[in-house]
């Protein structure tokens, strides 16, 4: 068997080592940035921090990375995988599931075809709405109630034997403005 000249063997490590590194390069420069940035505008944005969850389909896929209130609005800025898309008139939500729970943003619709939202997008207040919880619908009086107890039978030893109650409705706000109701476990 004819051996190989130690001077090839280094040559050919070189260039494959060569290859390599401008191989890894070329594929990060390529890949582009595993995150894309999302900004919203909220008419307020109570017990929203960062670190708080962003949702789609009430699934995790990101977080709030910056919350910062502005003249007349707050400014959420919220970092999602580049995997996650969104359709152009996506809107946001901020969510209270219940008193004691951290407030999270839903976005919605789920993609499912046409244009998508770019990187570096902006939600208008327009399409941003604030949840407002069952206890701050029920201390406004808007609901009509009289108490928990009245609804809910809490603290009545007979409460056990009642007939469970439809969930109190949730006032959502889309800008400043109250437009809709919709029903609410909170």
């Amino acid at each position: 068997m004819k051996r190989v000249p130690r001077g090839s063997l280094i040559i050919a490590a070189a260039v494959l080592v060569l290859a390599l590194v401008i191989g890894g390069i070329v594929a990060l420069v390529t890949s582009g940035p595993s995150t894309m940035t999302l900004t919203a505008r909220f008419a307020t944005a109570p017990g929203l921090y960062p670190g708080n969850q962003v949702r789609i389909l009430g699934m995790p896929v990101g977080e709030v990375t910056k919350v910062t209130p502005g003249p007349s609005y707050v400014t959420v800025v919220m970092q999602l995988p580049t995997t996650i898309e969104l359709p152009a008139d996506a809107q946001a939500f901020l969510m209270a599931p219940q008193i004691v729970n951290d407030r999270y943003v839903q976005l919605n619709p789920a993609y499912n075809g046409g244009p998508r939202l770019a990187n570096n997008a902006m939600i208008p207040l327009t399409r941003t709405a604030v949840a407002i919880s069952s206890r701050q619908v029920h201390s406004s009086g808007e609901c009509g109630l009289c108490s928990p107890v009245d609804r809910f039978g809490v603290g009545r030893p007979n409460s056990v034997k009642r007939e469970p109650s439809v969930p109190p409705r949730t006032i959502v706000s889309f800008g400043s403005k109250p437009a809709r109701r919709m029903a609410s476990s909170a």
